[in-house]
């Protein structure tokens, strides 16, 4: 005699059940590998979508670098010219102090040039005044 099963059920049957389980843990399987393939794929769109980006990013910061240093070039070198610039500001306005102090003083001379020296002498009578008077000598 064959075995009686355990729960009742003649084994042909079980057999049945446990294979129509199976199929259906296997499509179970086969359906859930099926959604991570299309996650997977839509994983390595983000991620070549994001390295995109990331390359774009990089480039534009290359390239902001590069701008920075050129205008820092440039603003060190206005910075030297605004230098050198001034100092020969502060020269000529020397220089033109200078010329300008030689100048009245020739303006003077041709202005007054039969000018008489004046004395100070005190004056007659009122002596006691303290005020020195001017007088002019030939």
């Amino acid at each position: 005699m064959p075995p009686e099963p355990v729960d009742g059920l003649p084994i042909l049957l079980r057999m049945r059940q446990e294979q129509e389980r199976s199929n259906l843990d296997e499509g179970n399987l086969w359906a859930e590998n099926t959604k991570l393939q299309n996650d997977l794929n839509k994983l390595k769109q983000k991620e070549r979508k994001m390295l995109q980006a990331d390359n774009l990013v990089q480039k534009q910061l290359l390239y902001s670098e590069e701008q920075r240093y050129q205008l820092e070039a440039k603003l060190a070198a206005a910075t030297d010219d605004c230098h050198s610039k001034t100092k020969l500001l502060d020269e000529s306005s020397t220089t033109f102090g200078k010329a300008s102090v030689r100048l009245d003083g020739v303006k003077f001379r041709f202005r007054f040039p039969q000018q008489r020296t004046r004395i100070y002498q005190p004056q007659q009578g009122n002596e006691d005044s303290g005020k020195p008077s001017v007088s002019n000598q030939a």
